[in-house]
């Protein structure tokens, strides 16, 4: 693959990509979320990219998110995202009736 940036303003960049034959342009963003940087000594894995770092929070809110949930279902309560997708479910099943 051949990567050949066009514009180096950050804002507007764009990296035209031509790979087997086609040709298609993705933001600048990508190339430097894909940056890796060097974790202190004795760190696994050594190195980490930007996404993986970006990641990271998200899982972590992700994993609290999914332990309240099975609280409320312990006590007996409907966790909201299953309410709204139950609301959801029977207004369209209302609407093909």
């Amino acid at each position: 693959m051949m990567a050949t940036l066009i514009q180096k303003d950050w804002r507007l960049a764009r990296v035209i990509v031509v790979a087997g034959g086609l040709l298609s342009t993705m933001p600048y963003a990508f190339q430097v979320v894909n940056t890796r940087y060097l974790h202190p000594e004795g760190m696994v894995p050594a190195t980490k990219s930007r996404f993986e770092m970006l990641l990271g929070p998200k899982e972590h809110e992700m994993h609290h998110r999914g332990q309240l949930m099975l609280i409320q279902r312990l006590i007996g309560i409907t966790p909201h995202l299953t309410r709204q997708m139950q609301e959801r479910m029977a207004a369209a099943q209302a609407t093909r009736a």
